[in-house]
């Protein structure tokens, strides 16, 4: 028999809640119907299950990307950046294992991103070659052949190359959901990254050369640069050279970290929906934006940058918008601390950006759910999450509740 110090009207009130309340049947709806559902068809999802048949965030690996609402998939090049690689065409797999130490469902913005559409990791593009034309085309084959019909690209690269096939899937994508807008973008990166052909050549007989993807992108009419955001770039003279006069000749909005660090994120975060509205985005964030005391995890790696709070701030100035398309690259394993603490905040980094097309997708579908399908499932848990309310779930359902 305990004995209690607080008053009985109190204390039974807690009793009750105690008894009676439940961390999964209580949850926003979507959140609770997705726990269920995982619990019904035995899937397992929850903490530090590094299943290695699943993909980014536990989503399934398939290639039926004719039916897919958001395609994540890794390009694994790393032929096109200027220090030491850190094992960059790698990042990919080691992502996906530090991503599935996350349940995948967003209780702060009672999101459950695989209730509400399909999501599927289509795997990696083999795109080793010695010929640099050669690997862009062969990126923008798959990138624009998984998004045909509609679904929304999340590229983990390798290095910042890959924004090209992200632009060009981009395009398409806006072309089909918005068609009289102007697109804008959120860059984080080091560097401004606007290359002209006068800089580097001619663009190497290619339109998509490494840092030359915004300029090349407003160019063609396809972006607005009153609508392009970049945060991270510092100087120290590579950044001229990479593009800061051409960036702010264009009218592009150039964040340094120190600017940040004095503005706050909220300013940027109201600039930005503020200019941009709901003008299809797209988010490409190259790592080397980030300070190297993050875990120094990235290829580029000079001092002064970004937090990864600075970068998930705004980063969730999308949540909302028409965000379409995303990539993530420069992650660099071998520079990685060994608790992996850039990776680990990447792999959050990707599931929020996972979070953020699911939403723009499933109000693209008329806010009608489109829940992942698992075929596959070599689960062997003992538990999993919810399934003593599974009967109690099932009448709920059946009678609309």
């Amino acid at each position: 028999m305990t004995y209690s110090r607080m008053p009985e009207d109190k204390l039974s009130q807690y009793r009750k809640t105690f008894e009676n309340c439940s961390n999964v049947y209580d949850a926003p709806e979507i959140i609770r119907d997705f726990w269920m559902r995982c619990a019904d068809e035995k899937m397992s999802h929850l903490f530090s299950q590094n299943l290695s048949w699943l993909g980014f965030h536990h989503a399934p690996f398939s290639d039926e990307t004719e039916s897919a609402d958001v395609v994540i998939y890794g390009i694994g090049y790393d032929m096109n950046s200027s220090q030491e690689m850190g094992d960059t065409r790698h990042a990919p797999m080691y992502l996906r294992q530090c991503s599935k130490y996350l349940p995948p469902v967003h209780d702060e913005w009672k999101i459950a991103p695989f209730e509400m559409c399909n999501i599927i990791d289509r795997g990696d593009i083999d795109k080793f070659s010695m010929e640099f034309n050669e690997t862009l085309e062969w990126d923008f084959q798959h990138a624009l052949e998984w998004s045909k019909n509609g679904a929304l690209p999340l590229r983990i690269g390798g290095d910042h190359e890959i924004f090209g096939g992200t632009m060009v899937t981009a395009e398409m994508l806006a072309r089909k959901y918005f068609p009289d807008e102007a697109m804008g973008i959120v860059m984080f990166d080091g560097h401004s990254d606007c290359f002209l052909p006068n800089d580097v050549g001619g663009y190497i007989d290619t339109d998509w050369v490494n840092g030359g993807g915004i300029p090349r992108a407003i160019y063609n009419g396809w972006v607005d640069p009153e609508k392009v955001f970049q945060f991270g770039m510092r100087g120290f003279g590579i950044d001229g050279a990479a593009g800061r006069y051409a960036a702010q000749e264009l009218g592009i909005t150039l964040v340094s970290p120190l600017d940040l660090e004095r503005k706050g994120c909220d300013y940027y975060t109201d600039m930005i929906r503020e200019r941009c509205g709901q003008a299809p985005m797209v988010m490409t964030c190259d790592l080397d934006a980030l300070d190297p005391s993050q875990g120094g995890g990235t290829t580029q790696r000079d001092g002064f940058g970004m937090t990864f709070r600075e970068m998930q701030m705004i980063n969730r100035s999308l949540k909302g918008m028409n965000l379409i398309a995303a990539d993530i690259s420069e992650y660099a394993p071998s520079h990685d601390t060994h608790g992996r603490s850039t990776g680990f905040n990447v792999a959050a980094l990707i599931f929020e950006t996972m979070c953020m097309l699911a939403d723009t997708k499933y109000r693209l579908n008329g806010e009608v759910r489109n829940p992942t399908k698992w075929d596959l499932n070599l689960s062997t848990s003992r538990f999993y999450h919810g399934q003593t309310f599974l009967e109690r779930w099932k009448q709920d359902k059946a009678q609309g509740k």
